[in-house]
């Protein structure tokens, strides 16, 4: 068994630890914390302001589209890091991932598509915590999954931009 294989067998086995409320499954909310909601009406200013500049990282996908970083935001025992993509100033969709300790990122040297697909089955169960087994809302989808042209696996919140 690998040290990664290892790492994945401890951290399915916290999902109890992981049990802070960060989805409202009636509005597709997603809970940060008590003071902050992010929702299809959240701008890119508001994460800047919550979040501050200096905590955010950018990028424009093109023309009318936007992305923002946000890396290892604590809530009770769980991490959140996560990318909110924008269309025109306005939320389309969330991609992101939890964990029981502060999220690394940038490094091939231990992936493996074995170790993705479990980080995924962990994710779809954790999502079943927070929302049920439903992944169809009135207000959008929400969905673990793997990409693989990416190597990753994410937890994705799509907004039906006719019910925003």
């Amino acid at each position: 068994m690998t040290v990664l294989s290892k790492y994945f067998k401890s951290f399915f086995s916290k999902t109890s630890n992981l049990t802070e409320k960060f989805i409202d499954q009636v509005d597709g909310h997603l809970l940060i914390s008590n003071d902050f909601e992010v929702s299809p009406k959240t701008t890119p200013d508001n994460l800047l302001l919550y979040f501050k500049e200096e905590n955010v990282k950018s990028g424009d996908i093109r023309n009318d589209f936007g992305s923002y970083i946000i890396s290892n935001v604590k809530k009770g025992n769980t991490y959140f890091y996560g990318t909110f993509y924008f269309e025109k100033e306005i939320l389309s969709f969330v991609s992101f991932i939890i964990d029981d300790k502060p999220i690394l990122t940038g490094s091939w040297d231990s992936w493996s598509e074995k170790n993705e697909l479990q980080k995924r089955e962990y994710l779809d169960s954790w999502l079943t915590g927070q929302v049920g087994k439903k992944r169809s809302f009135v207000w959008g989808t929400v969905g673990a999954f793997y990409d693989n042209k990416g190597g990753q696996s994410s937890i994705v919140l799509r907004y039906d931009k006719a019910k925003s």
